[in-house]
């Protein structure tokens, strides 16, 4: 009875090193058993990582608010912020996708249609602004008023 008890013991203790190994094998330092010890929910290596950064960068973050310089940093309070106006080149990239975004019913429709993307697309490889307008023109497209 006493070697069967001794056999029982013996195996459960090979049983606890085994599991032992098992949970601590890939970790590698002190502090990473530790953290393993402390957390029984973490089973792989990569959960035990994304933990540990995680709390790194919460830690990271909560030292640099409680550095003695940032009590002095003040931030303006309520307000808004300033509207930015449109660019030219903006404002044409929007007015391709109007046009894009239109249907044309007819054969004339379909035509002007065509003819004003043409000229946004014209206008948008010039630089944004207005390209190739010919002004008024008094007596075909040599004449023209600048």
């Amino acid at each position: 009875m006493a070697k069967v008890v001794g056999l029982k013991k013996q195996l459960e203790e090979k049983a606890a090193k085994k599991a032992h190994d098992r949970r601590y094998g890939f970790a590698k330092t002190d502090k990473q058993k530790e953290f393993l010890k402390n957390n029984p929910n973490v089973k792989t290596a990569s959960e035990m990582e994304a933990l540990i950064a995680k709390s790194k960068s919460a830690d990271e973050t909560q030292n640099r608010m409680s550095l003695p310089y940032a009590t002095n940093v003040k931030f303006k309070k309520g307000g808004r912020v300033k509207k930015r106006r449109n660019t030219r080149r903006e404002n044409r990239l929007e007015e391709l996708g109007r046009v894009d975004a239109e249907k044309a019913y007819s054969r004339k429709g379909k035509r002007n249609l065509k003819d004003e993307k043409k000229r946004i697309v014209r206008e948008l490889r010039s630089g944004g602004g207005k390209a190739g307008s010919r002004g008024a023109a008094l007596r075909g497209f040599g004449k023209e008023i600048r």
